[in-house]
This record gives structure tokens, C-alpha cells and sequence, in this order.
């Protein structure tokens, strides 16, 4: 593996590690999800894992796309390492409040505050960062098929999410939401 390779797997490590031990410091739940839901997220999250290290299982997933540079390599650094950021930063301020799957917690707060200022799913841009930047690193057409997949989920869970704190927040929430972009500040 090289540097590049290992610099990558430390973000992945650092990130699940930072939410394994997250995850001991959570809210009780008030409201759950349906199994549906959970599973429709699980398997958006799980697909492109699959589809992003599964270039060896199928041939078409690992032709070349990127061809690896100092360039990609640097973008791939920086992308994974500002995503890791941007990821623990978002679930640092969101605390307690945090799930895995689209709950509403007790005493759940509106969070506004920290890079929840600039998109309302900072924990998803910071992920979706790190994915890319994983993707050009390893450069195979599998990693770009995951993505897609890993924003098309994303989306699908964070409007399950927004329906909740809609009905959670009513007009504070319908408020943020116009001052703010869902993932990309400005534009998305």
C-alpha cells in the first residue's frame, strides 16, 4: 500500500472508530423509524462500500478511470482529509442528537450552530468528501458507480429526516431550511 493508500485508510479508521465511540454518548430515542427505512438506508450504505473495494469480484467495476497522478493523489488527500473534518466536526456539534438511522431523540434540539450554519446535513457532505476522495485514490469505475449510489441514499434519508424535523420544528426548521442548502453551501 502507499502513502496515499494508508493516509486514506487512517480517515476511514479515525472516522469509524470517532463514531463507535459516538455512539455510547447518545440521547434515548422518542421516535424510531420503520424496519423499511432502516433497511432502505443500511443497504445505501452498504452498496457502495461493496461497489468502491469490490473491484476484484467483477471485472467491469475495476476498469481505470482515473489514472493515478501527484495531482489525484494530492486532490485524494485533501478530499479525504477535509471530509474526515467536516464529518467529525458536524457529529462533535450535532452530540447526543445523532443517530444512525432517522430517529427523533428525546429532548432532540433544532442544531444550527458549527457547519450545521452552512448545510443542514454536514455529517453527509463531510462522508460524501471522503468517498470521493477515497474514489479518485483508488480510481476504478466501481468507486464513482458507489458514489452516485451513496448520494442517491443520502438524499433519500435526508428527506425522511427533513419530513421529521418539519413536523419536529415546524416553522424554525421550514426557516433554516430556506437560509440553508441541504449538502453543498450555495448551491445544493
Amino acid at each position: 500500500m502507499n502513502l496515499v493508500g494508508i493516509i486514506v485508510l487512517l480517515c476511514w479508521i479515525t472516522l469509524l472508530s470517532y463514531w463507535a465511540v459516538g455512539a455510547f454518548f447518545q440521547k434515548s430515542v422518542e421516535k424510531k423509524s420503520s424496519y423499511v427505512s432502516k433497511l432502505v438506508h443500511s443497504f445505501f450504505m452498504i452498496l457502495p462500500l461493496v461497489l468502491l473495494l469490490g473491484y476484484n469480484l467483477y471485472h467491469p467495476l475495476s476498469i481505470v478511470l482515473v489514472e493515478q497522478s501527484l495531482a489525484v493523489d494530492l486532490i485524494s488527500i485533501f478530499l479525504c482529509v477535509f471530509g474526515l473534518i467536516i464529518d467529525i466536526w458536524a457529529r462533535t456539534t450535532l452530540a447526543g442528537n445523532w443517530s444512525a438511522q432517522v430517529v427523533l431523540k428525546k429532548k432532540h434540539e433544532l442544531v444550527q450552530n458549527g457547519p450545521y450554519r452552512f448545510v443542514r446535513h454536514p455529517i453527509y457532505s463531510g462522508y460524501l468528501l471522503l468517498f470521493l476522495g477515497t474514489t479518485l485514490a483508488i480510481g476504478r469505475v466501481g468507486g464513482f458507480i458507489g458514489l452516485v449510489t451513496l448520494f442517491i441514499g443520502f438524499w433519500i434519508k435526508l428527506r425522511e429526516e427533513e419530513r421529521l424535523m418539519t413536523k419536529t420544528f415546524g416553522k424554525g426548521y421550514l426557516d433554516y431550511k430556506k437560509r440553508t442548502k441541504a449538502l453543498i453551501p450555495y448551491v445544493l
